[in-house]
This record gives C-alpha cells, sequence and structure tokens, in this order.
C-alpha cells in the first residue's frame, strides 16, 4: 500500500526529470489531480488495481496514478511509512519510520515531553518499535530513548564515540541497519558535536541532525564542536549525495520542513559560495546564547534520558 502523504512528499521534491521534459509534467500533473481529489486519490493508494472501479466511475483522471504508484521509483514508498513529528517547545523533529509489512518501526530523535504522542501513533498504526536512534548527545532536549525502552523494550542506537554507556548499541560510520526491508545507512558528520551521525534512509533521504538545516547548519562551540571540521564532513559527505535527496532537519524555527541537497548546496547561506576559512570565521563569530536546558539535557541524554529529578520536566 502506498501512504498518499509520502507519495505526495515524493512527488513534490522528485527532480529527477528536466523541468520541461514529458516525464516531469506526468508528474506535475497527477500531483495536482491527487490534490483536486485527495478522497479518491487515497482510494487507489490503499486499493491499487482493485481501485478501477473507482477510476472509471468517479475519477477518470487519476488513471495515471495506478501507473505511477507502480513505477520502480515510488517502489520504496509502498513498503515505508515516513512521519516527521514536531516538538513546538524546542523546534526538534522526530522521525517515525517503520516498514508497513513487517510493521516494524524506528524513532529518530526522540523528546522526552513527546513519549506519549510517539507510544499512541505506534498503537495506532499497529507498529512495533525497534529502535530508538540519535543523531546525537542533544543539547536542547532530553530524549525519550530511556522512557521508551522502560516501557516497550525498544534498543537506544547512539554514534560511536557518544559519551553514553547507557545505549544499547553505537552506530558506526557506514554502518546499515535495517528496519524490516528499510536501510538505514549512518554517515559520520561530526562538527556539532564530535560524535553526530546523519541517517540515509532508503537511498533517497537523508536525516541530518543539527550538521544541516533548511538554509542553515547546527552551532558548533560546545560538545566538542569544530566549525572546519562541518564544512568538511556537510561539503564532502552530504553535498555529494545525489541533488534529488530529500534534507530532514533535526530542528527548524521558521517552519520549514523538508529540502534537497540540491536546493542547499545552491542557497544556503552558511555553505553556498563560502570556503572553508569563511565558513570558520563565521561560525566562530556567531556568539549565541547557551541553550536554555544546557545543563539538564547534557548530563540526562548521556544517561540516554534518564532523568534523575523531575526539575527538568517542571522547568518545561
Amino acid at each position: 500500500m502506498v501512504i498518499l502523504t509520502d507519495l505526495l512528499t515524493t512527488l513534490s521534491g522528485l527532480t529527477i526529470f528536466p523541468p520541461r521534459s514529458k516525464e516531469r509534467r506526468f508528474l506535475n500533473y497527477v500531483y495536482h489531480e491527487i490534490n483536486r481529489d485527495v478522497a479518491a486519490a487515497q482510494v487507489i493508494c490503499q486499493r491499487g488495481i482493485a481501485a478501477v472501479g473507482q477510476i472509471a466511475s468517479g475519477a477518470p483522471r487519476l488513471a495515471p496514478l495506478l501507473l505511477l504508484i507502480n513505477h520502480d521509483t515510488f517502489q520504496g514508498v509502498k513498503k515505508m511509512l515516513f512521519r516527521q513529528l514536531f516538538d513546538r517547545e524546542t523546534s526538534t523533529y522526530t522521525y517515525l519510520i517503520a516498514d508497513t509489512k513487517a510493521k516494524e518501526a524506528v524513532l529518530v530523535d526522540p523528546v522526552l515531553e513527546q513519549v506519549e504522542r510517539d507510544l499512541r501513533l505506534l498503537r495506532e498504526l499497529g507498529l512495533t518499535l525497534q529502535f530508538c536512534l540519535e543523531t546525537h548527545i542533544h543539547a536542547d532536549h532530553i530524549t525519550g530513548t530511556d522512557k521508551l525502552r522502560e516501557l516497550i523494550g525498544c534498543q537506544g542506537i547512539v554514534p560511536e564515540n557518544a559519551q553514553a554507556a547507557c545505549a544499547d548499541h553505537f552506530i558506526r560510520d557506514g554502518e546499515v541497519l535495517k528496519v524490516g526491508e528499510i536501510e538505514i545507512e549512518a554517515i559520520a558528520t561530526l562538527g556539532h558535536t564530535d560524535s553526530h551521525m546523519s541517517y540515509l534512509v532508503n537511498g533517497d533521504r537523508v536525516l541530518t541532525g543539527d550538521s544541516l538545516f533548511i538554509r542553515g547548519c547546527g552551532r558548533t562551540d560546545f560538545q566538542g564542536g569544530d566549525p572546519g571540521t562541518m564544512y568538511d564532513h556537510v561539503t564532502q559527505k552530504l553535498f555529494s549525495l545525489p541533488e534529488e535527496t530529500f534534507v530532514y532537519p533535526g530542528h527548524d524555527y521558521k517552519g520549514q520542513t523538508v529540502s534537497t541537497i540540491g536546493e542547499e548546496k545552491r542557497f544556503n547561506p552558511r555553505f553556498a559560495g563560502k570556503d572553508r576559512a569563511s565558513f570558520i570565521k563565521l561560525m566562530d563569530n556567531l556568539n549565541l546564547p547557551n541553550p536554555k536546558k544546557i545543563s539538564e539535557a547534557v548530563p540526562a541524554n548521556e544517561r540516554c534520558g534518564r532523568v534523575l529529578t523531575k526539575a527538568y520536566i517542571k522547568s518545561g
């Protein structure tokens, strides 16, 4: 079954075909027709060829959608559920990724205060949470990993070299984590901290944590951060991915949700037109205040989110 929201996201960002090509015009046509009749499109995504009667009687203009959802480009959409979840207080994105056939799931960067939301969604969708996967040791929020591990027995995974002895596994650069048939490849993107990973999901989208934001990047002035290392890893590792690769950041403060590698290479003011030296100078002179919960968040996250007192929750 194709998840309609994931299909729309894929269509809206797909850039593998030139703008005026017949393939691009076809994709644009399908995208607009879906939005004209979302209900009919949802039936087609759910029932596939069995929905042909619905197409003939109610939405003939959506017939091309049947061809599209069987195209190789969208095979990953069929078996993968991908949800971007948001914590308003810290502007943190959590990502739920699941194999819809195996019913296995991973949460990337869960937030302690959102554990009930995440558990409810897992129950509603009939998913089993296998892993909580961290991009890094966070300074602005406490991870929900410890609470989720306590409640449902999932594993907590952190990047190699992270100061978190509580972790069940330390994921290495280039290692592939499998969730059902979904493949999540770890890409070391140090610089924001000294143990940071981005995650390439099924080869077409990358979760960049705090290494690369939409038109920005994370700070580099604490937790072993280094601007030169960030510049090297973003430009050499992330910017070497195909330009149509979707970029899903760890935070956004302006309501943006997704970009592409090609967009960030061209339009990200932290990197576009900057050499290594100018990037270092820029980052060294940001003079940002510390995250307001850094003194509670970092020690707790080094314990996988275990809170020793309730002061943090009360302060939130």
